[in-house]
């Protein structure tokens, strides 16, 4: 029961090796996807227990009531234990690029530090069939039980990579003649309206409050603005990111 005690001061990190999922919809997904399962807790008063859940040999700890054991309200019912995946190195992408369609883009996410707006962007990526993401520097954990849930689980869709130095990351796009595109609102940047990818591109998202690093900004080889009226500069950066990556994807 280890990993669903006291979740309201705490949060399995990368070094626990596992992750939670919460509510009987996001279990179901944990259960569909190629993820390993650990246990599975369910509230006795959600019922029986699908079929498909006990199929999997794991522990299923059925307890009268869950909110003592979390350390807060929990109305959900339900709740499951994943083990993570390792993230491979970003340079993955660029060694495979070859293989992936002329046009396909991937996202990468520099110092997006919100739960909320990296779940969002990660549901965004997923829906939109950007299947690779890139978690730079100072993002919170992917694989955070807010984010999850906010990505409705569709992180467990999705090739997440990791780096660490994006502006080598960008030398190597560069130099396979991959797009490099920053997402800023610099003046000499382009408009989305006008730009249409003919190869691999990857997008890169900055900090919710700073946008990406100017330095950052310059090493790529394209800058893009969303055009806005009334005044309006700048988008969360979730919502900029739907808009981004259905643009860079329509043409597929």
């Amino acid at each position: 029961m280890s990993p669903y005690r006291d979740l309201k001061n705490r949060n399995p990190t990368g070094l626990s090796g596992v992750f939670v999922v919460e509510s009987k919809l996001l279990v179901q997904r944990l259960v569909d996807s190629e993820y390993e399962i650990e246990s599975i807790m369910v509230d006795s008063h959600i019922g029986e227990i699908p079929s498909a859940w006990l199929e999997f040999n794991v522990p299923i700890y059925q307890i009268a009531e869950a909110s003592p054991l979390l350390g807060f309200h929990f109305h959900r019912g339900t709740m499951a234990c994943g083990r993570r995946r390792p993230l491979h190195e970003a340079t993955a992408f660029v060694e495979n690029w070859e293989e992936r369609k002329a046009t396909c883009a991937a996202a990468y996410l520099h110092s997006i530090q919100d739960p909320e707006n990296m779940g969002l962007i990660l549901r965004c990526c997923a829906a939109l069939n950007v299947n690779d993401v890139i978690i730079g520097p100072s993002c919170v954990d992917p694989y955070a039980r807010r984010v999850i849930r906010v990505s409705m689980s569709t992180v467990l869709k999705l090739n997440l990579l990791k780096d660490k130095e994006p502006s080598e990351f960008i030398q190597k796009l560069n130099k396979h003649n991959i797009i490099s595109i920053a997402s800023t609102l610099s003046k000499d940047s382009c408009s989305l309206r006008d730009f249409r990818p003919d190869r691999p591109s990857v997008l890169f998202l900055g900090n919710e409050a700073n946008g990406l690093p100017e330095d950052l900004v310059r090493q790529c080889q394209t800058r893009l603005s969303i055009p806005m009226r009334t005044g309006i500069d700048s988008l969360n950066v979730s919502h900029a990111a739907a808009i981004f990556l259905y643009a860079l994807t329509d043409s597929e």
